[in-house]
């Protein structure tokens, strides 16, 4: 299983499909050193050589990039990824708001709040609680939390939900 980080550089490279990221922007990005940043890269690929819809591209002086051939089935494995991370970290409210956030923002469609208190593993009150922090946070962005029935998501321009990825340091 991956570290929390190295799921972080994970979620990174996959939301800059056609970028090259470079070991010395994650480790700044992390506050880490070069080399922890090459460990975390090396433990990435090995985790996900076997997986035949994503490839790990590495190229010296340019970075590193994801190449995706199965957008679905990527998708699947970085829930998957996260779901591991997210059952043994998200014992804080606020890293758990951050990764509800994360999860909302990576939506394109709205989410019932009972997949959301599977996923978590929480409580109906405590995501409730929870998506009182997200609201918070999406006021600094031009982003909007729509509640319908028992979904939710979030409406906004895709610039803004990168801009709170970014501005959040998600």
């Amino acid at each position: 299983m991956l570290n929390h980080r190295a799921i972080e550089i994970l979620i990174e490279l996959y939301n800059h499909p056609d970028e090259y990221l470079t070991g010395s922007y994650f480790a700044e990005r992390f506050n880490v050193s070069l080399r922890t940043i090459q460990t975390d890269m090396r433990e990435i690929k090995e985790e996900l050589k076997h997986e035949s819809c994503v490839e790990l591209i590495s190229q010296a002086s340019k970075g590193s990039r994801l190449k995706v051939n199965d957008p679905d089935a990527l998708s699947s494995l970085l829930r998957s990824m996260y779901r591991q991370y997210a059952t043994t970290s998200l014992s804080f409210s606020v890293d758990r708001a951050n990764q509800i956030l994360l999860t909302l923002l990576h939506r394109h469609r709205a989410i019932s709040f009972y997949e959301m208190e599977e996923m978590f593993y929480i409580s109906n009150s405590t995501l409730r609680n929870d998506l009182k922090q997200v609201e918070e946070k999406l006021q600094k962005y031009k982003l909007e939390l729509f509640r319908s029935k028992n979904k939710v998501m979030i409406e906004g321009a895709e610039t803004e939900k990168r801009r709170c990825i970014i501005g959040e340091n998600l």
